[in-house]
């Protein structure tokens, strides 16, 4: 966060037996041992000393109760890990107190499934996979009366397959096929009817071949040719 920092002028930088800590308001904290590594209580502050974060680090790794906070003093985010185990459950707040997301750390990256919420109407607003904080699988968008928006899949961080994308009424706006994280075969995009409106195909990214834009009445507007993005002449 952009106004989160440390409070350089009352925090108090202490070099002894190789070791770095601060002391701030008589705590020692945000130590690191003669081999680089966290341990202990590590602290951030907003500007006006209100307590943003909290973790405790063993070796470099959290253990316990990890917190962040609004910089009001509401509870921002909670996250639990094991004893034994760099995996942790986490919970993040709205302001209002209401859950926004919930869903599993390993380390300090997300991991597995990941829950969001629209703070007003409680319904689940997002649903996401992870694996060691890298986009994977299936992820979902939904309006807030619970109907799908949007569904796209990741492969190793990249899109990958068809994205959709829906109306309020759950009728299909469009639909583009990615590889590897570029749009790459077939794209189709419609009117709210339902009916076609153009579809053509990419090619690393760009428009490619022939581009078909129809009226909403379902006949044919006009017909384009591209070549990797450029368009080259209507089609005869």
């Amino acid at each position: 966060m952009r106004n989160i920092i440390l409070v350089l002028g009352l925090l108090l930088s202490v070099s002894s037996f190789s070791q770095d800590f601060k002391v701030f308001k008589g705590d020692t904290i945000n130590r690191k041992d003669a081999k680089g590594l966290k341990q202990g209580i590590w602290r951030k502050y907003y500007r006006t000393d209100t307590l943003c974060s909290e973790s405790r680090f063993l070796n470099d790794k959290p253990v316990g109760i990890s917190k962040t906070w609004y910089e009001s003093g509401m509870l921002k985010a909670v996250v639990q890990f094991g004893k034994n185990s760099l995996r942790g459950e986490g919970i993040s707040y709205f302001e209002s107190g209401k859950i926004m997301a919930k869903g599993i750390y390993q380390g300090q990256q997300k991991d597995s499934i990941w829950i969001y919420y629209h703070e007003k109407a409680d319904t689940i607003s997002a649903i996401e996979k992870y694996k060691s904080g890298i986009p994977e699988g299936t992820w979902k968008v939904f309006y807030e009366d619970g109907v799908l928006a949007h569904e796209l899949n990741y492969k190793k961080g990249k899109k990958e397959g068809i994205v959709k994308q829906y109306n309020m009424d759950g009728t299909l706006i469009f639909e583009i096929n990615y590889v590897n994280g570029v749009e790459n075969g077939l794209s189709i995009l419609y009117y709210t009817n339902g009916k076609l409106r153009e579809k053509g195909l990419y090619k690393n990214g760009e428009r490619d071949g022939k581009w078909i834009i129809y009226n909403e009445n379902g006949t044919t507007a006009e017909e384009m040719i591209y070549k990797m993005g450029t368009k080259v002449t209507p089609a005869k």
